[in-house]
C-alpha cells in the first residue's frame, strides 16, 4: 500500500479542483484506486497510524 499526504488547496487553486487534479493523475491505468480524505485537523491522528 502507498500512503501519500497531501494539503489540497491554496490560495490560487480550490481544495476540489486538487481532489480531481490528483485523482485523475492517480488513477489513470489502474482499477479500485481508493483515495481517502482528511481534513488538516486529522492529519496528525491519520499519520501516527
Amino acid at each position: 500500500m502507498i500512503r501519500l499526504a497531501a494539503v489540497l488547496g491554496d490560495y490560487y487553486h480550490s481544495s476540489e479542483w486538487a481532489k480531481q487534479s490528483i485523482e485523475t493523475a492517480f488513477s489513470f491505468g489502474r482499477e479500485g484506486l481508493q483515495i481517502d480524505y482528511y481534513s488538516p485537523e486529522q492529519l496528525p491522528e491519520v499519520l501516527a497510524k
